[in-house]
């Protein structure tokens, strides 16, 4: 049977369940909201931007520089003998 203790259960955890589905909805609201705030004065900043992003030019293939860090292989970066192997 259904008591009257049964519906103030019930009705005291949907109004929590609401309260939290509420809060959780205007919290999104107000997120979603805040990103269209840029303004209309927004203006790019200038960006000096390389004309190649990798790759030699004619003068650096000619003197090969010694390889970077990044274009060794890692067991030759540490010098460990067992790494050799």
């Amino acid at each position: 049977m259904f008591t009257a203790a049964d519906a103030t259960v019930t009705k005291h955890f949907m109004s929590r369940r609401f309260a939290r589905v509420l809060t959780a909805t205007f919290c999104a609201v107000v997120v979603f909201i805040s990103g269209c705030v840029v303004g209309p004065n927004y203006k790019r900043p200038i960006v000096n931007a390389p004309t190649t992003y990798r790759g030699l030019t004619d003068a650096e293939t000619a003197n090969p520089a010694p390889a970077s860090l990044g274009d060794q292989k890692w067991w030759d970066v540490f010098q460990d003998q067992q790494l050799q192997q």
